[in-house]
Parts: C-alpha cells; structure tokens; sequence
C-alpha cells in the first residue's frame, strides 16, 4: 500500500558466548546465490569450479579449481550483466562519498553505459578501483582479520603490459608489504580481462611457496601441496599446436584440470603431450626441502615466463623453541610473507584474473596447517618419512637444508608416551610448536597474530559492521 515502507528481513544472530542477540539486514542486499545445494552445504570448500558467490558489489574468488594454474578463459561478460553489476557498483561508490544521485553520479553512469554499449566493457577510474579493492576485503566473508580493510594498500598495475612489467610491480608489491618485518597489506590490480583470450595471470597460487618434488620411493622432498606446480604436466603452450590433437588446437592449460577440448580434460590419447611446468620454462631448484618457487607470470595471454624473486626480498624466519633447544635442530623454516596470488578480484562487473593480495599471518597458519597437516610438511606424523607414502617430509638427502630426524621425535623430546595416539601426545606436542612458531616470528620482529587475538578483533570488526550497515559476510 501507498506509504508503507518496505519490510526488511532479519536474521537474528546470538553469541552463544555472551548470550547477545544482534539483528542481520546486510543479507537482503545480496545479489547472487550461493553455491551451497538443498542438500548440500559447500561453505567448508576453499575453492571450487566456478566463482565463489560473496555479499557486496565486488568479491575475491578462485577462479577455477585449485590445479588449475592457468585459470579458465570465461571470455567477456554480457553487456546486459556487466551493465548491471556496474551500476550496483557505482551507487555504492558514489553513496560512500556522499554523491549519489548528484550531477556527478549521473554523468559518471552515462559514460559507463555509452562505453559497455560500445565495447562491452569500461574502465575504473583510480578512486574507484581503491574503493573496490577495499570493499572486496571487506566482504572476503573467510578472512578474519578484515578489520585493517580501510588500510589496504592498492597499487594500480593495469598499464602493465608485460610479464617483466608484472614481476618488477610484484617485488614492489613483496618490498612494500613485507617493511623489514612490519607486514603492511596490499593488492596489486593488473589489467582486466577483455576476451578471456589476454588475461594477465599469476600462476602461482601464493607469492612465495616451496617446491615439491616426489622422490623415487613415493615421499615428497619439500611441500606436497605444490609438487603439482613443480613439476605438473603443461599441454602445449599458446604458441604452439599439438600434432596428435584431433582438432589441432593449441592449448595453455594444466593436464588433468579445465581444457578447451574434451579429449584433453579427460587425458585419452591425443592429448598434447606435456612437460614439467617450472623445468619447461627453465627453472631448476636446489633441491632443498624450503626451495622458494620462481614466479610464473603471463602477460596479455602470452606464454608464461619465470621469474627468480630475489634473495633479499624474501625475508625468512627460522624455527626456534623459548624452552626447548632442541627445537632449532629440527631446521624448520618459514616465510614471513603471505600472499595470495590465486585469486580473481571482481569489481563493477569487471575481472582482474591478476590481483595478487598479501596480508600477515596468524599463528596456526603456520604451526598448525603449513607445518603439522598430514597433506603438508606433516612433522606430527606417526611413522618415520619412509614409512609415508605421498606425503610429509623427505630429510636425509644430502644438503636437504632439513635436518634428519623421525616425525615423532618432537613429542619424544617432550617426554611425551608416543606409543598411542590415546595419550594426545599429538595435541600437546601441535601446541609447542605453534608456540615455536609464535615465539620465532616474534623474536624475528615479524608481524604475527595469535588466534585469540584475531577472534577478538574479528567480534570487534562485527559489531563494528553491525553498527554500519547491518551485516558481516562470514563463511566458516
């Protein structure tokens, strides 16, 4: 009826903690569906096949799945949704900066339209592209330290045009954020994709990362989780075509993940014929169990090419205990920077395949999931490394930069009865060595945050939002 306003939905929240009750009305304002089934909840996946919907006008997401170094080419939006996703965009913008529905609104908008009428497309202006790389972390609903997003750091890299270009605006990006230790964050912004057939990528899933290597008996030299980035099986780069592809196509993707033709998804023969990623481009690490991979980056949809970063940009924290000295004998290691490079940055209904994003890191990231996962470098593990097939860390290899021990030594050390998983030895001894890794960071003068006080600054960012505007994307 004439006069009465609109009824917004609420969704009411209680902190089963402090027994508070708040009211959530962010959620009415989301304009895409999740990806959750009716009988399915998939919020626990970090990465899917296809984009992550997110609350807000502009988002963060995988752009494929996890292998898939080269991404997926989706080509070009369709005007009607680019227009769409744009104006949704440009009303926020123009409403945080008290201009909306001005003159400037207005005219702003008419230039948008005549451009995405006339090639599809439009281009951010630099306060626009700040705003959005902001707001993207402010809706990145699985970050819980997104209280700083107001502080975010954007270097605008979209007049870039080379995979040279690229990697000099990354070790600005590394220099910037990493500050001697005093992590600042920062997204650096290439140019945005156009037909899905020139995007500029990272295909590193992280900035920094270790390399994997699998050694004859079946146990991994160094981090499991990029043994497929070391050394997975390229098809044919975009300069060449395969002889045996029945379609003679040429391919840039990774073997077993997205391809442009059936045949090559699902590896029957004809596919092209592949090559380690990193040695094809012609990197070849020292074969240590901490190898810092090269950079691997593609400009305008060109071949990708490998980049060394520096020594002296990549600012390491060696492992050590407060009580136990033993610890340090372990040879345990640690880059101070993360940075995540596989992410798609979203914004106005225009793509960014190249946003590398860093921020710092909180303790259990590193003591809890990089060090002691069984998929990773697994130094809580049961059995001695030979005894583990696939996964934990290989440590006898000469010059290995790791010292040789058993996995369950660090609870033997303790004291701790290892015999039997029913003495929790595996807890009490995960507990140690993130306060190894607390303790490292720490003494190293490298920022790092302990879980409880990112939890208490997340409850602060929430009532902070609440306060705002109604609501905090959150999925965990």
């Amino acid at each position: 009826m004439p006069g009465l306003k609109k009824r917004i939905p609420v969704i009411r929240l209680k902190n089963v903690s402090s027994g508070e009750e708040i009211n959530d009305t962010l959620h009415s304002s989301v304009a895409r569906a999740t990806e959750c089934g009716g009988k399915a909840c998939l919020g626990s996946l970090m990465a899917m096949n296809g984009p992550r919907a997110m609350t807000g006008h502009m988002a963060m997401h995988p752009p494929a799945e996890p292998k898939d170094y080269s991404k997926s080419n989706e080509g070009q939006r369709e005007p009607e949704k680019v227009l769409r996703l744009a104006r949704e965009f440009i009303d926020s913008f123009y409403n945080s900066i008290g201009k909306f529905d001005t003159e400037d609104h207005t005219d702003r908008w008419a230039a948008i339209e005549a451009d995405v009428m006339e090639r599809g497309t439009y281009d951010l202006t630099g306060e626009e592209l700040v705003y959005g790389a902001k707001l993207a972390w402010r809706n990145s609903q699985r970050c819980i330290g997104r209280i700083q997003w107001t502080r975010l750091q954007v270097f605008d890299a979209r007049t870039v045009t080379t995979a040279d270009g690229m990697f000099k605006a990354i070790c600005n990006h590394i220099e910037y954020c990493t500050n001697k230790g005093n992590i600042r964050s920062a997204i650096t912004v290439f140019p945005q994709r156009t037909d899905g057939k020139h995007d500029y990528r990272v295909w590193n899933q992280q900035l920094f990362g270790f390399a994997g290597y699998p050694q004859p008996d079946g146990s991994i030299l160094g981090d499991p989780i990029n043994v497929d980035f070391t050394q997975a099986r390229l098809l044919s780069l975009p300069s060449r075509r395969s002889k045996n592809c029945p379609q003679g196509r040429p391919y840039g993707e990774v073997s077993g993940t997205i391809c442009p033709e059936p045949c090559v998804a699902r590896g029957l023969k004809g596919a092209a014929e592949g090559s380690p990623v990193c040695m094809e481009l012609g990197w070849k690490g020292k074969g240590t169990a901490f190898d810092i991979l090269p950079m691997v980056l593609s400009a305008n949809g060109e071949d990708p090419e490998y980049f060394v970063i520096p020594e002296e940009l990549v600012l390491m924290v060696n492992i050590s205990h407060p009580q136990f000295e033993w610890f340090k004998e372990l040879g345990l290691r640690w880059y101070a920077l993360p940075a995540v490079a596989g992410m798609l940055f979203d914004c106005g209904g225009i793509q960014f395949p190249g946003s590398p994003f860093s921020g710092w890191y909180m303790v259990t990231e590193v003591g809890a999931r990089d060090l002691c996962d069984p998929h990773r470098y697994n130094i809580l593990a049961d059995q001695h490394w030979a005894d583990v097939p696939n996964i934990g860390l290989r440590s006898k290899l000469p010059d290995s930069g790791f010292q040789f021990f058993s996995f369950q030594e660090v609870g033997r050390r303790m004291g701790l009865d290892t015999s039997t998983p029913s003495t929790l030895w595996k807890d009490r001894a995960l507990v140690e060595v993130n306060v190894a890794v607390m303790h490292s960071y720490q003494s190293s003068g490298v920022t790092m945050m302990d879980h409880h006080a990112a939890s208490e600054s997340f409850m602060k960012h929430l009532e902070n939002e609440m306060k705002s505007r109604g609501g905090c994307p959150s999925d965990w």
